[in-house]
């Protein structure tokens, strides 16, 4: 017989959205249960934001040093060991996992490592490594369970050493030459470490130029910027097949061009985790994203849904803010998040941010 367990809140995903929907539910008064199949802190902490800044803060000393070169210092970087730095990143999201964990434990958060899945409006399953399967029984539900890098349907992009921004930081070694697919913010980031470093840096954008999403004439100074500092970029760019022969990659792309370089990495976007979760006849869906209204609740009043999740921004100081929202309305409360001033950052050399509507 399952284990059952009684929960004023349960929340499934431990990123940024879910643990501090954790955090503020539990503030509040309500006894909270976080799900989490892997480690606290989700993406942001454990694969994106924290670990990239600690490579970022390498890649940009290195090539602020570089300057010095016209006062005739040269400092020498061919003993540079890639393999620490990343640990050290590693390291650095370590430390902030710790930091979340240290939270849930002082909030009185009870934290279950496994999947969850909704059963009803009030019941979620876990299901463990362990084979035992707690039902939780929760008066409200709150759904964070994040996105995963999306895998394009391009020949070849099984091919080993093909990757996705969510895998960066299990390869130890640095390539020599590294092709990316994708010039948005983490395309345009990790382009930048590798460059930083030392890897001559590729970037394909199908797109008509770098960030479409953001104003053109602040993407055309970065753009020439970075192809300065000698980034290859190639818009207007469709990748149709990438081959690889001995350990060598080669990107056929449309129109002719060929690309070779040593590691491929795939930043061409993000996909909801939402299927397999129970959602069906639940939760109201567009193209795999949870709907909800200002108050992060879906069509069923006591599920709500936060970040990445939801796909409004997929930022995640977004998704902390949509946690609160959600996590004080879950215990009570009539909180509403406004999207007219959200920052937007990307952590290139130099940097680029924008706040507010654009033109």
């Amino acid at each position: 017989m399952s284990k059952k367990i009684r929960s004023d809140v349960t929340i499934i995903g431990g990123g940024p959205g879910g643990y501090m929907a954790a955090s503020r539910a539990s503030q509040l008064g309500a006894k909270v249960t976080l799900v989490e199949k892997d480690e606290l802190g989700g993406i942001c902490i454990n694969k994106g934001c924290i670990p990239t800044k600690a490579l970022i803060y390498v890649g940009q000393a290195i090539s602020d040093s570089r300057q010095l070169e016209a006062y005739n210092i040269h400092l020498d970087y061919t003993g540079l060991n890639f393999s620490s730095i990343m640990k050290e990143a590693n390291s650095i999201a370590g430390e902030a996992r710790g930091q979340v964990e240290a939270l849930m434990e002082e909030s009185g958060v009870e934290v279950l490592k496994g999947v969850g899945r909704i059963v009803d409006k009030n019941t979620v399953a876990v299901s463990t490594d362990g084979g035992d399967a707690p039902l939780i029984d929760s008066s409200n539900i709150i759904i964070a369970t994040g996105s995963s890098s999306l895998v394009p349907p391009i020949p070849g992009v099984h091919n080993e050493g093909v990757i996705t921004s969510d895998g960066i930081f299990n390869h130890y070694y640095q390539p020599e030459r590294i092709v990316i697919i994708g010039a948005g913010a983490v395309g345009l980031e990790l382009g930048t470490i590798y460059n930083g470093i030392g890897s001559e840096v590729t970037i394909i954008e199908m797109m008509h130029d770098i960030l479409p999403q953001e104003d053109e004439e602040v993407t055309m100074y970065l753009r020439d910027i970075l192809e300065e500092e000698g980034i290859q970029i190639f818009t207007d760019s469709r990748v149709n097949e990438i081959v690889r022969m001995d350990n060598e990659l080669t990107l056929d792309i449309e129109g002719g061009m060929k690309v070779k370089g040593d590691l491929v990495l795939l930043a061409t976007g993000r996909v909801p985790n939402s299927r397999g979760i129970g959602l069906e006849g639940l939760v109201e869906t567009c193209r795999g994203f949870v709907i909800v209204d200002d108050k992060m609740r879906t069509q069923t009043e006591n599920i709500f849904a936060v970040g990445d999740v939801v796909g409004r921004c997929m930022l995640a100081h977004v998704a902390i803010h949509e946690g609160l929202v959600a996590g004080e309305n879950a215990a009570g409360g009539n909180a509403a998040v406004h999207y007219s001033a959200v920052p937007r950052c990307v952590y290139s050399n130099p940097e680029l941010a924008s706040v507010g509507l654009s033109e």
